[in-house]
């Protein structure tokens, strides 16, 4: 089989952090916070007046991996207690694939530009992310609060300018995949 031209860009990101915080006492408070915030920008750009050709396929795509968790634990004790957690993730993933004004794509095999999936069709983004938040206090007067939350965002976009011309002997594959989030 004839080789081909790929070009892609990707990123993979996994983290996650834990806070626990353990405190007594007659009058006792205490907090913690545990935040994961992450910006992910992936671009593959064709330039303009080029020219690509091939006997096999063409492929430029970009693809994001993501798995991120935040936990945030606080336990207090005494005859009166405050405890706070706080827990959040946020995550976004910009994704682009550009073709230049006036580039030319030829390929006896397949075409495809996909921003969000890998071009030669292996891997699609996919964005996992967790926030969770527990307070515990115990005491006679006991004020605890726990607040957990979780933004996930993907964009993604492909751009052929005027005059590109896209030439295929089999299939052509063009799309913006947002991918999937779990």
């Amino acid at each position: 089989a004839p080789g081909g031209i790929w070009s892609g860009a990707s990123s993979l990101l996994s983290t996650s952090d834990q806070v626990d915080l353990q405190t007594g006492g007659a009058i006792i408070g205490g907090g913690v916070d545990s935040s994961l915030e992450a910006t992910l920008t992936n671009s593959v750009d064709l330039g303009a007046y080029g020219t690509f050709r091939s006997a096999g396929n063409i492929g430029a795509g970009t693809y994001t991996t993501v798995t991120a968790a935040a936990s945030a634990e606080v336990s207090t004790w005494g005859v009166a207690g405050v405890g706070t957690a706080d827990a959040s993730v946020e995550i976004t993933s910009d994704q682009a694939v550009t073709v230049g004004a006036g580039t030319l794509l030829e390929a006896f095999g397949n075409v495809n530009l996909t921003a969000g999936e890998d071009p030669a069709g292996f891997y699609t983004t996919v964005i996992a992310g967790s926030a969770i938040a527990r307070g515990y206090v115990r005491a006679l007067i006991a004020v605890p609060h726990a607040e957990a939350s979780t933004d996930l965002h993907s964009n993604a976009s492909l751009d052929i300018n005027s005059g590109a011309q896209i030439r295929s002997g089999q299939n052509v594959t063009i799309g913006g995949q947002h991918g999937n989030f779990e």
